[in-house]
């Protein structure tokens, strides 16, 4: 009989993760960390209050982890990590919106969405993927403060050039 196998840190012996979960939980965690810190310079250099740098905290920082943890526990981990794809897409052109359309973040963040849905779902991931962002963009301008402020500082841009 084979010992048990480990899974993530905190499971229990015996129990795997899918792989892309794992894949995709790295990645997520790794490159919305980049992006908490480019974004929250933009921020700060722009003064946005409080309650953005909640949202940024939440979304940024705990957001993958919850992901994690969900696709984790899912019945069909993997359909569970195609939501999550599409859930970036959206909730990543709203940060797009609420950010006011900083030309080199908008960038990073919906190239980097609709190269993950095409790499991991095809040309349906690429329709989808687009729906998902135009939609969120579409809420973050119901929903928000409409303004267009597409400059970004030197080294915002910097790091969202080579960050995408």
């Amino acid at each position: 009989m084979d010992a048990p196998s480990a899974g993530a840190p905190g499971q229990a012996a015996g129990y795997r993760v899918h792989s892309w979960v794992l894949i995709n939980y790295t990645v997520r965690a790794i490159a919305f960390g980049v992006c908490f810190l480019g974004i929250g310079l933009h921020a700060w250099e722009r003064g946005f209050g409080a309650a953005l740098w909640v949202g940024l905290v939440l979304q940024f920082l705990v957001y993958p982890h919850v992901l994690f943890v969900r696709a984790r526990r899912a019945a069909q981990p993997v359909r569970a990590e195609v939501q999550h794809l599409y859930g970036d897409c959206f909730l990543l052109a709203w940060w797009v919106a609420v950010l006011e359309f900083p030309l080199w973040i908008a960038y990073s963040l919906l190239f980097s969405t609709t190269l993950n849905a095409i790499a991991n779902r095809g040309l349906r991931g690429l329709a989808r993927s687009i729906v998902c962002s135009c939609l969120g963009l579409l809420f973050g301008i119901v929903f928000g403060d409409l303004r267009f402020w597409p400059d970004t500082s030197a080294l915002v841009t910097t790091l969202f050039f080579f960050g995408s």
